[in-house]
């Protein structure tokens, strides 16, 4: 299973042009990924202590009907997946999946790092780089 945080248009200087101040706007940045490294803390928790349920069901008891909602098998822990969109996608305007081929790769490097380093202060799990339209921009992030 996997909790995948809701960043894909965050940056800095998005939040920043919305009127926010600097710190601000970085924790906004990284308020995604805290989010959803918290709602995974709070599943396990409660999976922990017995407090899990389902429409009034714990984990491992049975409906009125003998069917198990839960089973310990079955509830693993979710991973954290930092949601990271392209360079298009702070722009608004459609080129993510288009491409910008006047951008050039270290432009886009440039871009992707502080963001990055954002959302790996708050400790998913993965990142999940979504809708990359060009190769320039799949080797910035690689780098």
């Amino acid at each position: 299973d996997i909790i995948q945080s809701s960043g894909y248009q965050a940056t800095v200087a998005g939040f920043k042009g919305l009127g926010y101040g600097t710190e601000e706007a970085i924790e906004l940045v990284k308020l995604s990924v805290r989010l959803a490294v918290q709602a995974r803390n709070e599943f396990l928790e409660a999976k922990a202590s017995g407090a899990l349920t389902l429409h009034g069901i714990k984990l491992g008891e049975e409906t009125p009907e003998g069917v198990r909602y839960f089973s310990e098998g079955a509830l693993p822990k979710p991973l954290v997946a930092a949601s990271v969109g392209p360079y298009g996608a702070f722009l608004a305007d459609g080129s993510e999946y288009r491409g910008y081929p006047d951008v050039q790769t270290e432009y886009l490097e440039i871009f992707h790092i502080p963001r990055l380093a954002l959302f790996c202060e708050e400790h998913p799990d993965i990142l999940s780089f979504e809708t990359i339209p060009s190769y320039a921009e799949a080797i910035a992030i690689a780098r």
